[in-house]
C-alpha cells in the first residue's frame, strides 16, 4: 500500500482548511493549499505550507500534479449562512460546490497516476429534519434544499468508482469555534445580553469542535478502511436550548430567550427552517468504530474550551 506523502487541499484557507493545513504539515506531510486568494495568507506560508493559486473552476494547477502518495481534500464551497437563500445564492451554494468537485474529480481521471485518496466535504445537513431519531451513515437523504445539494456534491465523486483513488465524504456537522463559523455568530447576541435560541429548543444539534474536526479529517485521510460517507459529529449531540444555556452561563449572562419559530421563518426564510429549526440526531458511527478518540465528545467541555476561560 502507499503512503501518502503529499496532501493537496482545495478551500484550504477557509475556517476549517487553515487548522486542517497546520495539523498535517506539523504532522509531517507536505501540504499543498489551494485557495483563490493565496496573497492574503502569508502566515500559512510560515508553516512550511505550499500556498497555490486556484479558483475551483480553471486547469488543475501544474504546482498540485497528483500521484500515488497524494491525497486530494476538497474543503471548497460558498458559506451557507453568509447570506440569505434568495434564488441566486442558493445557485452559487450548489454550484460553488458542484464545479470545484467536478474540476477535482477530472484532474484525477486525467492523471496518469491516481491519487491514494480524495475526501470531499459534506454536511450531516444530507439528512434532512429527522425529529425522533437517530442517523448514522446508512440512514438515507432528507428532502429539503441541503439534503440536495449534498446528494448533488457527493454524486461528483461517482465517476471514481473504479478508480484506485478511495473517495470519502466528510459529512460535517456544525463546527464549533470563537473564530468561525455557528457559535461565533451567536456570541455577539449573548455579549450584549440578548441571549437566544430557537423554540421549541429541543431540535438537536450535532456539533464538533474544531479542534476535533481536523483531527477527525486527518483520521479519514489515514485510515483505508474508511471510505463512502463519514459522518464527522460529536459522539453526544445537544439541543438549541442546552448550547444556549451553556453559553450563557460561560459568559456570565441572564438565561437565554427563546424566539418563536415563525418569527424566524419571516426574518430568514428557507434559511431558518434548515439551519435553526432542523432536528438532527447525527451518530458518527464509521468514526468511533475505527477508534477515533474525541478531545470533547461532550458540549460541556466544549464551550468551557473555546468561551468559558474569557
Amino acid at each position: 500500500m502507499t503512503t501518502i506523502r503529499k496532501i493537496v487541499i482545495a478551500g484550504a484557507t477557509g475556517f476549517i482548511g487553515q487548522p486542517l493545513c497546520r495539523l498535517l504539515s506539523n504532522s509531517g506531510y507536505e501540504v499543498i493549499a489551494l485557495s483563490r486568494y493565496p496573497d492574503k495568507h502569508p502566515e500559512l506560508a510560515k508553516d512550511k505550507i505550499r500556498l497555490v493559486h486556484w479558483n475551483g473552476t480553471d486547469t488543475w494547477p501544474t504546482e498540485a500534479l497528483l500521484s500515488e502518495d497524494t491525497a486530494v481534500i476538497n474543503l471548497a464551497g460558498e458559506n451557507i449562512a453568509s447570506h440569505k437563500w434568495t434564488k441566486t445564492q442558493k445557485v452559487r451554494i450548489l454550484h460553488s460546490r458542484l464545479q470545484a468537485s467536478k474540476a477535482i474529480v477530472e484532474a484525477i481521471q486525467d492523471s496518469h497516476q491516481k491519487p491514494a485518496a480524495l475526501i470531499q466535504a459534506s454536511a450531516t445537513g444530507y439528512y434532512g429534519h429527522r425529529p425522533g431519531e437517530e442517523v448514522d451513515e446508512f440512514a438515507g437523504p432528507g428532502n429539503t434544499f441541503l439534503s440536495s445539494v449534498c446528494v448533488e456534491w457527493e454524486d461528483t465523486m461517482l465517476p471514481l468508482a473504479d478508480s484506485p483513488t478511495r473517495c470519502a465524504a466528510a459529512r460535517f456537522g456544525p463546527v464549533l469555534s470563537e473564530h468561525g463559523g455557528m457559535l461565533e455568530k451567536m456570541l455577539p447576541a449573548f455579549k450584549y445580553w440578548f441571549g437566544n435560541y430557537p423554540a421549541p429548543g429541543s431540535q438537536h444539534v450535532s456539533w464538533i469542535h474544531l479542534e476535533d474536526t481536523v483531527k477527525a479529517v486527518k483520521l479519514i485521510l489515514e485510515t483505508p478502511q474508511l471510505s463512502g460517507p463519514v459522518n464527522v459529529t460529536a459522539p453526544n449531540p445537544a439541543n438549541a436550548k442546552q448550547l444556549a444555556r451553556l453559553i450563557s452561563t460561560a459568559m456570565r449572562r441572564p438565561l437565554p430567550m427563546p424566539i418563536p419559530g415563525f418569527v424566524l421563518k419571516l426574518a430568514m426564510g428557507e434559511m431558518a427552517k434548515e439551519l435553526l429549526l432542523v432536528d438532527q440526531n447525527v451518530l458518527p458511527r464509521k468514526l468511533t468504530e475505527a477508534g477515533f478518540e474525541f478531545k470533547y465528545p461532550d458540549l460541556p467541555a466544549a464551550i468551557q474550551d473555546l468561551i468559558g476561560k474569557a
